[in-house]
């Protein structure tokens, strides 16, 4: 059933409403938090900001680009606001409609991404039928015989609505059988209760780089491609690293996780935070490893890939990488976001999400309106 445009209108209206609301108190939490990064900034470069994302009519304050400015040390007028990213411009620049169970679905990523960048397969799951990694139909004795077969450490995986890393797991070979660290037993039965679509591959040995600040996680790069919609021509916008902490094999910050931004050369910023209360740390809480001045070796490698498959999907001018370097130095990417895409991590450090192409890509979102309409909710 197709929403009508007068009705489309109303109920688009009160979402966006809705987000610009659960955004704003999210950010007057952190500064009831650490009133320090309320503090204001130049009177110059706030009325810049606010000019700039006015431009897309809707209320727009300069309050994140106080905890940036406040947070880094970095004073950037052109850093990303949350609430009118979630609120407007992810969802005209991407075609939100498609996604969920579209390219997002971890079970299909495979079609689009060569064999050789992409974690081995051992199993999947799709609507009450398993699969190899060839999508082949596998039998009930088959699938006994996989997840009863020592192939390494594994991770287990949601295939779709993954957020926030919930519904990834590490599980470890003993007794002829799969567990994971609470001890739960990987059975069929368990697999068909975790939803419609899950994936159990190869858990990535990771290069000596990122191994160093914690060899429990996966520490994998988030490195968000844009097509500029004005020319076409696709770049690496900002990229970031997300480090676990522990032992624990999750690496988002809702997890516990930290990050820090890196800049185009491949050199993480001075500084990660952990988002629950903007906490700094100038080395790594787990190995004491220091970030100021470390160059990631494969960057570029991890660039030059997320470049090459972001040209094969046109619906999605922003995407989110989430991309390791194995121990060979190889890539692979581990999975992809097309909407309620992360920003703060970029921000951590060097300056703002879109950088120098802010103002291209606002002033195009401004005169392109019309490709946002309320169909899909899932940002809201």
């Amino acid at each position: 059933m197709k929403i009508t445009p007068k009705l489309n209108k109303i109920i688009h209206s009160a979402m966006e409403k809705r987000v610009m609301n659960a955004y704003n108190k999210k950010i007057d939490l952190i500064f009831h938090q650490r009133p320090d990064l309320n503090k204001k900034v130049n009177e110059e470069i706030s009325q810049k900001h606010i000019q700039l994302y006015s431009q897309l009519h809707l209320p727009c304050s300069d309050k994140w680009l106080r905890l940036y400015s406040n947070l880094t040390g970095v004073i950037d007028y052109t850093y990303l606001p949350d609430d009118l990213f979630y609120a407007k411009i992810e969802r005209i620049i991407n075609n939100c409609d498609r996604t969920n169970g579209d390219l997002e679905d971890k079970n299909l990523t495979s079609i689009f991404i060569d064999e050789k960048n992409l974690p081995r397969t051992h199993l999947r799951y799709v609507r009450g039928i398993f699969f190899n990694e060839n999508y082949e139909v596998l039998t009930h004795k088959q699938v006994l015989n996989i997840i009863h077969s020592d192939l390494g450490n594994c991770i287990g995986k949601v295939a779709t609505e993954s957020l926030g890393g919930h519904g990834v797991n590490l599980f470890s070979f003993k007794d002829n059988r799969y567990y994971t660290p609470k001890n739960e037993e990987l059975t069929i039965d368990w697999i068909k209760s975790r939803g419609e679509s899950y994936i159990f591959q190869e858990a990535i040995t990771q290069c000596e780089f990122t191994a160093r600040f914690n060899p429990y996680s996966a520490n994998t790069c988030r490195i968000t491609t844009l097509r500029c919609p004005w020319n076409g021509q696709i770049i690496v916008c900002k990229a970031a690293i997300r480090l676990g902490v522990g032992t624990v094999a999750i690496d988002n910050l809702s997890s516990g996780g930290i990050a820090t931004a890196i800049n185009s050369h491949g050199e993480l910023g001075p500084y990660a935070y952990r988002w629950n209360g903007m906490k700094k740390f100038d080395r790594h809480p787990s190995s004491g490893v220091a970030f100021k001045g470390l160059i990631h070796p494969f960057y570029k490698k991890m660039c030059d890939t997320v470049i090459h498959y972001a040209k094969k999907i046109p619906n999605y001018n922003l995407i989110s990488w989430d991309v390791i370097a194995d121990y060979k130095g190889e890539i692979k990417i581990i999975e992809l976001n097309l909407t309620g895409q992360g920003t703060h991590i970029h921000q951590f450090a060097f300056g703002s999400f879109f950088g120098e192409h802010t103002e291209s890509l606002i002033n195009w979102i401004a005169a392109h309106s019309e490709l946002d309409t309320f169909k899909h909710i899932r940002t809201f």
